[in-house]
């Protein structure tokens, strides 16, 4: 069950938003969002780390959460070095590094504590520095499965890591988003969840788990958008949806599980279809995207400062219209099968 992440008993105790009147704040005018401070979940490899690097080459201050340690500070040197040999003139950012394990909420109170340290005290790297503008959660983990051999373990680490600390981290931080006038959350979703087949939303098999927290995140998300728009509060709440694969380590790691889980289950009644899911995978990640590139559509989401951008965004549309092709001629022709069985 979800539960409310405690505020740090050091920090001023969090307000009603009818108390702090949020209600009454006026949107930013186009051209007129500035945003210059982010947290960023699952920033140490993939898709995130390319998010805070770019965020901070564009000079914002970042706050990197990850649970990998060494990954965070590679990237905290490497954002050092990028600041460093940038044109005299140009504003630089820095980016500063939490790590945590995501998956408790003791780990997701951290993420507030590094935060209002680094903001709130004199000594603070941000002291006096403005308001968060902008949560931004990359952050996935990926048990590959079938449904009926998922585990209660595998299924609460999975929706911990991917659906329940988002959905704390926007709660908690919510007064601070809208501290400032404005914030913007994005989320970084799953295109099954947002595009629908004949035979509703797309779910691929053996990822059961992974698609039921993304299915979570995006009712999550769609609910806050619409209780912010009835309250008129100035905040943005983004489904950014790729189509498609993503180049990453943990893609390609899945090719490895695959391989790991025919070895250790050549009696199952799902081998031959794990073992089309691995020829399809590879051919997959033949054409996946850089995640550098997806990272920069995330980007362009986060700072767009001309209007507020739609709810969804598309990183790719010529992959969307591949993908939606796909998933159509899968889902007839699953349902054809289906009603042949008997099963419909």
């Amino acid at each position: 069950a979800y539960e409310q992440v405690d505020r740090p008993s050091h920090l001023a105790p969090r307000r009603s938003l009818h108390e702090q009147e949020f209600c009454t704040c006026k949107m930013s005018e186009p051209g007129n969002l500035l945003v210059s401070t982010a947290i960023v979940l699952g920033a140490a490899t993939g898709v995130g780390l390319h998010v805070a690097l770019q965020l901070v080459g564009k000079g914002w201050r970042v706050l990197a959460v990850d649970i990998k340690k060494a990954e965070l500070l590679a990237a905290q040197d490497e954002a050092k070095k990028a600041t460093a040999a940038a044109v005299k003139g140009v504003k630089k950012g820095s980016l500063e590094v939490c790590v945590t394990n995501l998956a408790t909420k003791e780990g997701c109170a951290r993420v507030l504590e590094t935060y209002h340290a680094l903001r709130g005290s004199p000594s603070g790297a941000w002291a006096a520095g403005p308001p968060l503008d902008a949560l931004i959660n990359c952050v996935a983990i990926f048990h590959f499965s079938p449904i009926a051999c998922v585990r209660d373990g595998m299924m609460d680490h999975t929706f911990a890591v991917n659906a329940l600390a988002p959905m704390r981290l926007a709660s908690c931080l919510m007064p601070e988003l809208l501290e400032g006038g404005g914030g913007t959350i994005v989320n970084f979703s799953s295109l099954g969840v947002n595009v629908r087949s004949l035979g509703g939303p797309i779910a691929k098999p053996w990822a059961g788990a992974y698609s039921s927290t993304k299915f979570a995140l995006a009712g999550f998300s769609e609910a806050l958008r619409q209780e912010a728009y009835e309250a008129g509060l100035p905040l943005r709440v983004i489904d950014f949806v790729h189509p498609g694969a993503v180049d990453t380590p943990r893609a390609r790691r899945q090719v490895q599980v695959l391989g790991e889980w025919l070895e250790k289950n050549q009696q199952s009644p799902w081998l031959q279809g794990v073992q089309d899911a691995k020829r399809q995978w590879n051919k997959v990640l033949k054409t996946a995207a850089p995640p550098e590139r997806v990272a920069a559509s995330i980007v362009r989401a986060a700072t767009h400062n001309n209007s507020w951008p739609r709810p969804r965004n598309l990183a790719e549309w010529l992959l969307l219209v591949g993908y939606l092709f796909r998933s159509c001629l899968s889902a007839c022709i699953g349902d054809w099968r289906l009603f042949r069985s008997g099963y419909l």
